[in-house]
């Protein structure tokens, strides 16, 4: 970019996991480190500050030992409504300027050099997101000017829109084909939803080291 605009990561960690009896996601382990710990450590180093956005007190708490460590911030939902949405809205409520990269809490194997690609979009877009062949979007790993993001999520929150994919509605995003986006769109974007797929991270994780 032709000037230097901060960009910031807000990992999304609000979510319920209730497929997995409660447990909360961004702390499970694998390969002996925890989901978020290894989401920062991925993509936190073109971040100029790091934030986990949550949903409620209990999950703050549960992230707070790991603050120093880790060195972000913990937001909490702005809106009563439990949706990613709410969760991108109260990052970009926070940070009043420059660019927000999103994660969710629960998608171990992302890389830096996909939000890379996706960044370079953002000198003509509002915001960028990835694209399968078939039209289904990744949209909670994303990249989007935070200024207009904050815009848009209020006018979606006003008219109850809490899909996922809301910015879409109301920015000029660019949808990027996977391909080239990851190198290996497939593992990249695994997530943990079950414990089956629990199961399946921990084996990937080992196959990586």
């Amino acid at each position: 970019m032709a000037m230097h605009i901060s960009v910031y990561l807000a990992v999304l960690a609000g979510g319920k996991a209730s497929r997995m009896r409660g447990i909360y996601k961004p702390l499970l382990k694998i390969c002996g480190k925890t989901l978020i710990e290894i989401i920062i450590g991925n993509i936190g180093d073109i971040a100029e500050k790091i934030y986990i956005v949550v949903h409620t007190l209990e999950q703050l708490k549960l992230l707070s030992p790991l603050k120093d460590k880790l060195k972000f911030e913990v937001l909490i939902d702005l809106h009563k409504e439990r949706s990613p949405v709410t969760g991108m809205y109260t990052a970009s409520k926070h940070i009043s300027s420059g660019i927000i990269m999103f994660s969710p809490a629960d998608t171990p194997f992302l890389t830096y050099h996909a939000y890379v690609k996706l960044l370079k979009y953002l000198e003509k877009y509002d915001g960028a997101v990835p694209v399968w062949p078939n039209g289904y979007i990744e949209p909670l790993v994303s990249v989007y000017n935070s200024c207009m993001l904050k815009e848009a999520l209020e006018k979606a929150l006003r008219e109850g829109n809490f899909r996922a994919r809301a910015p879409l509605d109301y920015l000029n995003v660019i949808k990027v084909p996977v391909n080239e986006v990851f190198k290996e769109p497939k593992i990249e974007t695994f997530n943990i939803n079950t414990f089956e797929e629990y199961r399946v991270a921990e084996e990937v994780c080992n196959k990586m080291l």
